[in-house]
């Protein structure tokens, strides 16, 4: 069996999850990624060429989950880490909006966030299993605390970080999963089509990075490349071996409360 390590990173088309692509190609991991689109696609071949793999489609359709997978596989002979990454924010949305905008919004952000976790693991845990291999997942700072988004995306990030724990829990000690809880961090995260959030971007929003700098004790907006360190450290088969069920929160105290 090839010695290389693998990865493959849903996600990996803009914000931490194109940051994870970078490290862990720097990192000489052979790297499979799963972008939104054809523009995400032609971005990625532009900076890597064809030292990655690249599966354009939708995260919330298993069958892409699982093509994810083959590809990575097929063009580096094994996978042994699945990162779970894709995601979108609700923009604060209110309970008090009408049912017909949360209700809706409720389902596109939990199948999303949640939901095409459990199909990203679900795809990629024959093959973890063979190298007693990894998942790492993006959780966030919204697993813990208020104040980083509505109820609903929440709600979805508390549901992560129980995911991790009963995963870890049940495919101990064949498969580790952990995962990783960024604070504020401006990226192009979008949000639900259902309420109209789809063509927003988090980075474009006035006064988003003073938002950010009164909610974080340290006192700055982190960009991506400031919270991607552990997830390389949990993928590790030398520093991560003794890590399961674990969440590592790398937020700028946010979870602490405002200073």
């Amino acid at each position: 069996m090839n010695d290389q390590q693998v990865v493959a990173i849903t996600g990996g088309g803009s914000g931490i999850g194109l940051e994870l692509v970078r490290v862990f190609g720097k990192a000489g991991y052979g790297v499979a990624a799963l972008v939104r689109n054809e523009l995400q696609e032609a971005s990625l071949r532009r900076e890597f060429e064809d030292r990655i793999e690249i599966v354009v489609g939708d995260v919330c359709e298993h069958a892409v989950n699982q093509k994810l997978v083959k590809q990575a596989v097929d063009r580096f002979g094994r996978l042994d880490c699945f990162i779970a990454n894709a995601g979108i924010w609700d923009y604060m949305l209110s309970i008090e909006e009408p049912w017909e905008k949360f209700g809706p919004s409720f389902d596109e952000i939990f199948t999303i966030n949640v939901k095409s976790y459990f199909s990203g693991v679900s795809a990629a845990l024959p093959e973890l299993k063979k190298t007693r291999g990894s998942v790492v997942v993006t959780a966030s700072v919204s697993s813990y605390a208020v104040g980083g988004g509505g109820s609903c995306y929440m709600a979805s990030k508390h549901a992560v970080l129980g995911m991790v724990k009963a995963l870890a829990y049940e495919l101990a000690p064949h498969v580790r999963v952990n995962g990783v809880a960024p604070g504020g961090t401006v990226t192009s995260l979008t949000g639900p089509a259902s309420a109209g959030y789809d063509k927003h971007v988090m980075k474009d929003m006035p006064g988003i990075d003073e938002m950010i700098n009164g909610l974080t004790p340290l006192g700055f907006a982190a960009k991506p490349e400031d919270v991607v360190a552990p997830y390389l450290m949990l993928a590790s088969r030398e520093q991560g071996k003794f890590i399961t069920g674990t969440v590592i929160s790398i937020d700028g105290g946010m979870a602490l409360g405002r200073k």
